[in-house]
């Protein structure tokens, strides 16, 4: 009996959502993430030279993030007051006013929560208080 051959990748994306395998443990997202790895070796096999579709960014961008939920991690953005447990100052600018001090100015990357639990922090960068003199000439 001849044995069924695998269907040829595509570079374009599935419009197909992907489908999460439901065994026990960590190979819940196995086949998910293999299925994204087949399609960037597509990726990398296409002509030098041939531009990227951005809709296959598109594609692996929201299958990961499905793939993540399903394993129930979804992104946040830092917010607020500093928090070590939420948030990893990277960079710092002047606070434009002093109740500011030691609050997010701008998310650099998203953090991630497992269920209410930080998987990683938001990289943000934090208001820091202007120093006195600064400026001065």
């Amino acid at each position: 009996m001849p044995q069924p051959s695998a269907p040829e990748p595509t570079t374009a994306p599935s419009a197909e959502p992907v489908t999460v395998a439901e065994p026990e443990g960590p190979l819940l997202v196995v086949p998910a993430l293999i299925d994204m790895l087949d399609r960037v070796s597509v990726l990398r096999g296409r002509p030098q030279g041939t531009p990227l579709d951005p809709s296959v960014l598109d594609w692996l961008e929201q299958s990961l993030l499905r793939v993540l939920a399903d394993c129930e991690v979804r992104p946040y953005e830092g917010e607020g007051e500093l928090d070590p447990l939420r948030h990893q100052s990277v960079l710092s600018e002047p606070a434009p006013r002093p109740e500011l001090v030691n609050h997010v100015a701008t998310n650099l990357r998203p953090g991630y929560l497992w269920r209410a639990e930080p998987v990683r922090p938001a990289q943000v960068t934090v208001y820091v208080a202007v120093k006195e003199g600064a400026g001065d000439g």
